[in-house]
């Protein structure tokens, strides 16, 4: 009897609200604040800027709804169904939503930052807008507010998240498949095991955010802002993705830097750059001077190095697979056992070089590149001449 009242007086209400949006003058605006409407059907309803501040709203049925401009501040809309809502510029702040359905719903600049109601009797809640375990897949939150929402384990597969900003959130166990995060901020926010497949992170920011077993395969990410990231534990592979000397860690960079003044300085300042075994995959190098630089057994797979200078390098061991090395040069540059597989080396010169003593005058010897035992299935080799190199046991098409 008693949700029969209810919906007799919501079916009031929405009518009368209906009247006020269209300046009737017996309209009203309808004023849900800290109503129990849990379990209602109001999908399909008009609702454009009712107010439904604190307001009990599990399980209702919002599929279709049309609640641009609404006001759901600290609402509770766990189980919700808002499926093809238009939530375009909703307050959402401090809203519950753990496991609502929001797939194909507009929520375009809509604010989901905390929130919570001074009077409140729940004493458990801190006021974080619980996204948890929702579906929000091909939604639009374009340029919403979201820092520090919870949306562990949610699905945004397709999401439009573009310009959104995503500070502190949680991201953990979250699926963004093929999502758009073209320019969103995404700062100190906890990455594990979030999926980002095929995703556009173009231009977003992910710096000293918490990475990992996060999956990077296939996305987007150029002029993505990596700093204070260790990228060594996300899966990568595939990845359009630029990592900026700024992003580097600092003893990489400073390591880097002291080698170009030694270089530069001919020995005089600086020093020798050793980097063994060291993690510089997608690294943007290029253009560098890295002549005898030692980065045996380091890590360049997918690094910028086109156009640096590589001459008498030691490259031991070093996996620069899809690196593009387009222009660089190679001469005497020790390459044994080296992982080149799908690299690009257009335009490289691999020649041999005559070996200097200090003072600058020749010694007599010549030293040739080495790419004994290096693997080259699959690089692009086209304009490249590896006649002088020491190919013993290179792998080749």
């Amino acid at each position: 009897m008693k949700s029969s009242v209810i919906d007799a007086e919501l079916n009031s209400a929405i009518v009368l609200h209906g009247a006020w949006l269209h300046d009737r003058a017996a309209g009203k605006q309808a004023q849900f604040a800290k109503r129990d409407l849990s379990g209602q059907d109001l999908s399909g309803c008009d609702l454009r800027h009712a107010n439904f501040a604190g307001a009990d709203l599990q399980a209702a049925n919002f599929e279709n709804a049309i609640l641009a401009g609404a006001d759901l501040f600290c609402a509770n809309l766990a189980g919700a169904v808002l499926q093809n809502a238009d939530l375009t510029r909703v307050d959402l702040r401090g809203a519950r939503l753990r496991g609502a359905k929001l797939d194909n719903a507009n929520l375009t600049e809509a604010d989901f930052r905390a929130g919570a109601i001074i009077d409140s009797s729940d004493s458990s809640w801190d006021g974080t807008t619980d996204l948890t375990n929702c579906t929000l897949n091909y939604a639009c939150l374009e340029r919403s507010e979201m820092s520090r929402v919870d949306l562990g384990g949610s699905s945004l597969i397709g999401a439009n998240l573009a310009g959104a900003i995503l500070t502190g959130a949680n991201l953990s166990d979250t699926d963004l498949t093929d999502a758009n995060l073209y320019a969103a901020d995404l700062s100190d926010a906890n990455l594990k095991n979030t999926n980002f497949r095929r995703a556009v992170l173009d231009q977003a920011t992910l710096k000293n955010t918490r990475v990992k077993g996060t999956i990077f395969s296939g996305a987007a990410m150029n002029g993505t802002v990596l700093s204070g990231l260790d990228l060594s534990r996300c899966d990568l592979d595939g990845a359009a993705v630029s990592i900026s000397f700024e992003s580097l860690p600092a003893h990489i960079q400073l390591v880097l830097n002291e080698h170009e003044q030694w270089i530069a300085s001919n020995g005089r300042s600086g020093r020798l750059g050793i980097l063994i075994e060291e993690n510089l995959r997608f690294a943007d190098l290029s253009g560098r001077n890295l002549s005898a630089i030692v980065l045996r057994g380091s890590s360049l797979a997918g690094a910028d190095l086109r156009r640096c200078d590589l001459t008498l390098a030691d490259l031991t061991e070093a996996d620069l697979s899809r690196a593009n090395l387009e222009g660089a040069q190679f001469l005497g540059t020790n390459l044994a056992g080296a992982t080149l597989a799908e690299a690009r080396f257009r335009g490289a010169r691999f020649e041999p070089v005559p070996m200097l003593r200090p003072n600058g005058t020749p010694t007599g010897e010549v030293r040739a590149t080495n790419l004994a035992n290096a693997n080259l299935k699959g690089a692009d080799l086209r304009n490249v001449d590896l006649a002088s190199c020491d190919l013993a046991d290179a792998v080749l098409d």
